[in-house]
């Protein structure tokens, strides 16, 4: 995600003019909404809980919504008040990301093997 903000800091401040870079933000971010989107997190784990599966479906769509949006208001292909639902979604995700969070980031209730 730092990155795709990077690539598109660096174009709005025309430092990165070449259309590549473009492409390579549609690129990253297909591949990142698509890895949530499909992620599952129903393998064994003890960080994953039944409500974890619903979240990162919804992160994944969200971000894929976000950059169908983002697309379609590169190209002109919509405009005017329509084009504001583009940055509208863009703070919906970035608000469930700073909301959300796997149980036991932290470390606490994840048993570890002896060590070697």
């Amino acid at each position: 995600m730092l990155t795709l903000g990077l690539i598109d800091l660096l174009r709005r401040l025309q430092r990165a003019t070449h259309p590549a870079w473009l492409y390579l933000f549609y690129g990253l971010g297909a591949l990142t909404s698509g890895i949530l989107a499909v992620h599952d997190p129903t393998l064994p784990s003890p960080t994953h809980l039944p409500g974890l599966v619903s979240s990162h479906m919804l992160m994944g769509g969200l971000a894929s919504l976000t950059l169908v949006f983002k697309v379609l208001v590169d190209h002109r292909l919509i405009g005017g008040k329509v084009a504001y639902l583009y940055p509208l979604i863009l703070a919906v995700l970035g608000v469930q990301w700073i909301l959300f969070s796997e149980p036991g980031e932290t470390g606490a209730g994840i048993e570890q093997g002896p060590a070697d």
